[in-house]
């Protein structure tokens, strides 16, 4: 399965961070975070994972050759 993260904004941070987490139940819209969260944590709703693009960019570029 894929890996579950959000992206989170941080206080000295420019953009926002990848954070990591774990699910637990779910009812209707509402999802538990079980790991991955601190208290306060504003999660960027639309934000893009800008390391994923890298790595994937990577991967591409080692296939052309």
């Amino acid at each position: 399965p894929k890996q579950k993260y959000v992206m989170v904004q941080v206080e000295d941070e420019d953009k926002p961070v990848r954070r990591d987490i774990k699910l637990g139940k779910s009812k209707d819209k509402e999802v538990e975070v079980l790991k991955g969260l601190k208290k306060g944590d504003e999660i960027v709703k639309g934000a893009k994972d800008e390391s994923a693009d890298d790595e994937e960019d990577k991967d591409d570029d080692e296939k052309k050759e």
